[in-house]
């Protein structure tokens, strides 16, 4: 699969991380608001282990359509975990720390 665009790229995020279930995803586009990457995807996880699950899930799955990620942080607690893969930054969060974070109020 050749990927052409941004749209399709977080497309794709957003099919790999529904296929485990993640809930509430949230796409923003901050192009306009940061240098560091166009796009952050959000989404719940229930647990520590259903967010690790979900990042090795969406790194695993992503390289294997030729999405290389730059990285990523936070697996080790699972409370948040952040995969960088360039243009679209993608947080998965247990409930608990995306209401004390609110990403989508101070991005949007």
């Amino acid at each position: 699969m050749i990927i052409e665009s941004q749209e399709q790229i977080c497309a794709l995020i957003l099919d790999k991380l529904d296929d485990l279930k993640a809930q509430e995803p949230c796409e923003i586009d901050v192009t306009t608001k940061s240098s560091v990457t166009d796009t952050m995807i959000i989404v719940t996880g229930t647990s520590d282990r259903h967010c690790g699950a979900l990042a090795q899930h969406l790194i695993d799955e992503m390289k294997k359509l030729g999405v290389e990620n730059f990285g990523s942080e936070g697996r080790n607690t699972g409370d948040w975990i952040v995969v960088d893969f360039g243009s679209v930054m993608v947080h998965i969060m247990q409930d608990e720390a995306r209401k004390a974070y609110e990403l989508e109020k101070l991005w949007s």
